[in-house]
């Protein structure tokens, strides 16, 4: 009778948690909503979705699996700046399945935060309580810097954020497993898997997973629960893993810069780690800093007053200073090594933040959970009115971060809703009249370097809605002026090139057009020409990234 009774609450239990964990995923995605659901009304925009267009899928979708198979990346190994096979095949099927109607493009993004925000409160209610878990999805979702990933399509970050999401549910059930000395199985290590390989297919910064891998790895065997399936499907992610930072580093020594042309020796990167570890912007990692010093400190004072005593407990020193100095250690190794990546750069406003600044928020958590378990070992009497006070006080200046930050998050798509329809609206116009003199040359006017890409967005999209014009370009600026800016200074080169010796997109510039051609502006507003001007079609500092 006993039997069926404990069977009895615990699938009451066990219901009502499934009713509490559906109402979060809802509540997830309604969120989702506030913050980024002014996307659905945008449209395809100037930056980096031109490239759907580029990549041949809207004419034949047979590209979807042939540029995954043919990618650069496997066929150039060792000679190609990035490593980005799953972030393409992404876009691409996306590319197919929706076209240029950008709507469905932003639904999927706001889906992917909705999953996101869950898989945080899912894995924090697991494994740090209901409390913890309100707190900190709170305080991550909130965050400035998704409002520069989720308001823009297809972004790599975005598919970042989604293998981690996958990744994390892994790691999260088999660390509860490890608790009950339960060994791991298909259900815990494919999502690892399954998110390593999003994850490192998408952005290069995260081959850094290998570490985390090797650690639930030692971690099982330190347990003595590491069996077969761990190993063989952790092999796989590692092997992975490995070859993705072989490509990465073959390719650096060959080419001696990376994709933004940023010097890549080990001596000129560790300068930039130094001061960029120290810059304003990390500032916001020295409480980690100070957190884990602290740390040290007591736990050297409580290891050798309970030896003294001859009442050391090892499950409690793990717990409480073992635990929390390794995950400080790692994570900051995972910190730094994202200060490499940027080249010492530290962002905050920008879609670089992640994962640097989820670092800093995990961390965060770690020393809030440190203080609620230090306090239940060694001061169980104290009077736990204080830490409510204080939770209280946290929650409410977190509420006033948390509104200005949703303010902030709808803002951005209100802009990048209006800047998208405003760069489309002009682009038909050019369309119109270019249809309506097809032998007039299209002339791009370019007054700033950055106008790089816009250039070859601009051109793709009017090829793409079959205009046969003449395209070419006339800049406005020298590459010798932008010494020291190496990467301002290559695209200008690059537009430079496009004026002098055109190419396979763009004529070599001609002033010999009688006034039968068109005039389109980057960056600035076309005087000096007879050429009709059809307007300003771009304008950096208008644009919401």
């Amino acid at each position: 009778m006993k039997d069926k009774k404990t069977f009895f609450f615990f699938f009451i239990k066990k219901k009502s948690e499934n009713y509490f964990l559906l109402v979060v995923g809802l509540a997830s995605i309604v969120f989702a909503f506030v913050l980024f659901g002014g996307n659905i009304k945008a449209e395809m925009g100037i930056i980096d979705d031109h490239t759907y267009v580029e990549n041949g899928v809207l004419n034949d979708h047979s590209i979807v699996w042939k540029s995954f198979v043919n990618a650069p990346e496997i066929q150039s190994f060792g000679n190609h700046p990035r490593f980005r096979i799953v972030y393409n095949l992404i876009n691409n099927i996306q590319t197919a399945l929706w076209g240029l109607d950008a709507s469905y493009w932003y639904f999927i993004n706001v889906l992917v935060f909705a999953f996101f925000m869950f898989c945080v409160f899912f894995i924090v209610y697991r494994n740090f309580g209901k409390k913890f878990a309100f707190i900190f999805t709170l305080f991550v979702a909130s965050s400035n810097y998704f409002a520069h990933i989720f308001t823009r399509l297809g972004t790599a970050e975005v598919w970042t954020i989604l293998g981690l999401s996958i990744f994390s549910l892994g790691a999260s059930s088999i660390y509860q497993k490890t608790q009950k000395k339960i060994n791991s199985g298909l259900k815990d290590w494919l999502p690892i898997l399954l998110g390593s390989f999003i994850m490192l297919g998408s952005k290069e910064n995260f081959v850094i997973v290998g570490i985390l891998i090797l650690v639930i790895v030692i971690f099982l065997r330190y347990k003595k629960i590491l069996n077969r399936t761990a190993i063989f499907l952790s092999s796989i992610a590692l092997i992975l893993n490995i070859y993705v930072i072989l490509h990465i580093i073959l390719t650096q020594k060959r080419q001696e810069v990376d994709f933004y042309q940023n010097n890549v020796g080990i001596l000129y990167r560790l300068k930039q780690i130094s001061q960029g570890f120290f810059s304003e912007y990390s500032l916001f990692f020295s409480i980690p800093v100070i957190f884990f010093i602290f740390i040290l400190a007591l736990f050297l004072f409580f290891y050798l007053r309970k030896r003294e005593l001859g009442k050391f407990k090892k499950h409690i020193f793990f717990k409480l200073f073992i635990s929390p100095l390794l995950t400080t250690i790692i994570l900051t190794i995972v910190y730094l090594f994202n200060l490499y990546i940027y080249d010492g750069e530290s962002y905050i406003l920008h879609r670089y933040a992640f994962p640097s600044l989820l670092i800093v928020q995990i961390l965060l958590l770690t020393m809030l959970k440190w203080i609620s378990d230090f306090k239940n070992y060694y001061f169980p009497n104290f009077k736990t009115s204080f830490f409510h006070l204080v939770y209280f006080l946290f929650l409410l200046v977190l509420s006033f971060f948390i509104f200005k930050n949703i303010n902030y998050s709808q803002e951005m798509s209100k802009k990048n809703a209006n800047a998208t329809v405003l760069f489309q609206n002009q682009l038909k116009k050019v369309v119109i009249e270019a249809r309506k003199e097809p032998d007039y040359p299209i002339i791009f006017f370019s007054y700033k370097p950055l106008d790089y890409e816009p250039l070859l967005s601009v051109s793709a999209y009017l090829r793409q809605f079959g205009i046969k014009n003449k395209l070419m370009v006339k800049t406005d600026y020298k590459s010798e002026d932008l010494v020291g800016q190496p990467i301002l200074k290559w695209v200008a080169e690059e537009n430079i090139k496009f004026e002098k010796n055109g190419n396979q997109t763009f004529q070599v510039y001609s002033e010999d057009n009688n006034g039968k051609c068109f005039a389109v502006n980057f960056n600035g507003n076309t005087i000096n020409t007879k050429c009709k001007n059809l307007g300003k079609i771009w304008q950096l500092s208008e644009y919401p990234y």
